[in-house]
């Protein structure tokens, strides 16, 4: 029995160590358990940035022209010294075309309104009436055709295209000579017509009398009211 008794002092001293070695191998990972959850919340997390830039970005332009002739700005105006009548007789009537361009970047429609001064225009003192003065015809989409000539006193003109303005007196409150608006495309163009003339019942009291006519023509961007 006693030769058993020391075997047993050795197996208890043994399994103590290795307890304590076992507790220092606990401890140990308990340790790096802690240090992993550390360098998991300071790991760093990759980012990255893509910038995009666009091309260029302009307005647009609305700007309409008469007659091919360079008016200073969007719109403006100019003189058409061409829309003249020398000598009118009662009977006679001369017609124009004018050119409406649309000179910018953006779709237009136009509107055009017009007044007149002067006595062959205004004058409205008996026998003098506006059945017998000055009258104004306008055309859309149309040219002009005359014939005759000033010495034979028989000078005709005539417009195609669709009547929108006569034959009727002019003054000087605007009076709305295209109402229907009309639509021009980028870099198009529109001819109006214009006749005027002088009844055949015009009396004495409009000789060597004169008149001038002032037309305004309206532009819009397509799609406004």
């Amino acid at each position: 029995m006693s030769e058993h008794a020391a075997p047993r002092r050795q197996r208890t001293g043994s399994r103590r160590a290795q307890v304590r070695h076992s507790g220092r191998i606990r401890a140990v990972l308990a340790l790096g358990t802690v240090l992993g959850l550390g360098a998991v919340g300071t790991m760093a997390y990759w980012t990255d940035t893509a910038t995009m830039s666009t091309g260029s970005i302009s307005a647009g332009e609305l700007d309409i022209g008469l007659d091919d002739t360079f008016l200073d700005g969007p719109g403006g105006s100019y003189l058409n010294s061409s829309i003249a009548v020398p000598s009118l007789v009662p009977g006679e009537s001369i017609a124009f075309t004018v050119k409406v361009n649309n000179r910018g970047t953006a779709p237009l429609t136009y509107t055009a309104s017009a007044t007149a001064s002067g006595t062959l225009a205004t004058l409205n003192t008996a026998p003098v009436t506006s059945a017998n003065r000055l009258q104004w015809n306008v055309f859309t989409s149309g040219s002009a055709t005359n014939s005759g000539t000033e010495a034979g006193g028989n000078r005709l003109g005539t417009c195609s295209g669709s009547q929108t303005y006569a034959p009727a007196v002019l003054g000087g409150t605007s009076t709305t000579v295209i109402g229907t608006a009309q639509t021009i495309a980028t870099g198009g163009s529109q001819n109006i017509c214009i006749r005027v003339s002088l009844p055949a019942a015009a009396p004495n009291e409009l000789q060597n009398t004169t008149a001038t006519g002032l037309v305004v023509f309206n532009a819009k961007q397509v799609g406004a009211p």
